[in-house]
């Protein structure tokens, strides 16, 4: 038993190793404080990677995404009037990336705050872009049909080829 590895341990030491790297390059001035978040969520990507742990999946995907949207708004050129709509967004993608690597896609649940934040960043980002010159009602207008058709194709889906 002496010789047995705590895969635990393991994964928090992989975890804090590289959490440690990057807050030296951050604190040497050769990364910005968001690259952080992006390496953390690596590093939890890395020991679900190893291990096949969804302790590990979840924050490693939050983190990613939630990097990557900061980063780009940070990085952002194209004058975005609402950056919320952008995080917003990359936190929906966080939850949709999580359902597609799930080992089985047994569990769902991750569709459904995911296709509610992107459907929200997105939006947000198309109202502060003038993309969509629509009142709120005249939005609602569209969004409620396409709600039910997307409804219908995940059930037409989910019966053809998810069913266990």
């Amino acid at each position: 038993m002496k010789n047995e590895v705590n895969q635990g341990a393991l994964a928090a030491g992989v975890i804090l190793i590289i959490a440690g790297i990057f807050a030296l390059l951050i604190n040497f001035g050769l990364l910005s404080g968001v690259s952080f978040l992006i390496a953390l969520g690596v590093a939890f990507l890395v020991a679900f990677a190893i291990w096949r742990n969804l302790g590990f999946l979840i924050p490693g995907m939050i983190l990613l995404w939630l990097g990557i949207g900061l980063t780009i708004t940070e990085q952002s050129r194209l004058n975005i009037a609402n950056d919320g709509s952008i995080i917003v967004a990359a936190l929906g993608l966080a939850f949709i990336s999580i359902y597609l690597l799930m080992p089985r896609r047994r569990h769902w649940w991750p569709l459904i705050p995911g296709g509610i934040l992107l459907v929200i960043g997105i939006t947000i980002f198309l109202f502060a872009q003038n993309i969509i010159p629509f009142t709120f009602i005249q939005v609602i207008n569209v969004l409620w049909p396409a709600a039910i058709i997307i409804l219908g194709i995940w059930l037409v889906l989910r019966q053809l080829y998810f069913r266990r």
